[in-house]
């Protein structure tokens, strides 16, 4: 490796010699290193690497708080999240709703992306799935409390006076911000990745496959 090198890791922690990295960096051999994944995830922060000035380490450990705002937002507009909200704080209900989305979203495009030849880690796909979900966290910010100021707690009850014109309307917003954060997950696999669109889309509609069938199992 030439003198004076910018290494990026984002694919595994062991494709590194961790020794041999923190060595390269401490003489300036590698001028600077990006990495989002380790050799013990996650990173303590007492680890040398995270000392080293001449590192920049990902932020993906904040991907959860982001997700689990998303999923606030996005609990409201389905009928198993309606019916947990009517038992429990709705909050909570969005947390949990958040955390299903986080964890199996990130498994299911994990999966995916390893079936189109990634080399990437599990933890990178659930960042992925986590921040793509940021038009649904500005919806909870925008668009619900609005909706809240309008229809009250009529919002979380089947056959309020929410439902009608009015709920039309501004569930087409909502899925406008699902639709976003789609063409985000499409946009992020393909930073990541370096991948064509071609590919990059192939990979979230693979991801999506599972969700879509049981959907329209559903409806069916």
């Amino acid at each position: 490796m030439k003198k004076g090198v910018i290494y990026v890791n984002t694919a595994r922690g062991a494709l590194a010699d961790e020794a041999a990295l923190i060595a390269a960096l401490k003489s300036g051999h590698i001028r600077h290193a990006g990495l989002d994944v380790f050799h013990n995830e996650p990173l303590p922060p007492t680890h040398t690497l995270a000392k080293l000035d001449n590192v920049t380490l990902s932020l993906s450990d904040s991907s959860p708080s982001m997700t689990a705002v998303a999923g606030e937002s996005g609990s409201g507009k389905t009928t198993l999240a309606r019916m947990m909200l009517g038992f429990i704080n709705p909050s909570l209900g969005g947390v949990l709703y958040a955390a299903a989305v986080y964890w199996l979203g990130g498994g299911l495009l994990y999966g995916a992306a390893r079936r189109f030849g990634s080399l990437g880690s599990y933890r990178r796909s659930r960042s992925l799935v986590a921040l793509s979900g940021a038009p649904l966290a500005l919806a909870l910010f925008t668009l619900w409390p609005l909706r809240i100021a309008i229809y009250g707690e009529n919002l979380f009850r089947t056959g309020g006076d929410d439902w009608g014109p009015g709920d039309r309307i501004f569930g087409g917003v909502l899925y406008l911000t699902f639709v976003w954060s789609a063409v985000l997950l499409v946009i992020g696999v393909r930073s990541v990745h370096g991948w064509t669109w071609g590919r990059s889309l192939a990979t979230v509609g693979l991801a999506a496959a599972l969700p879509a069938l049981l959907v329209l199992a559903k409806i069916a």
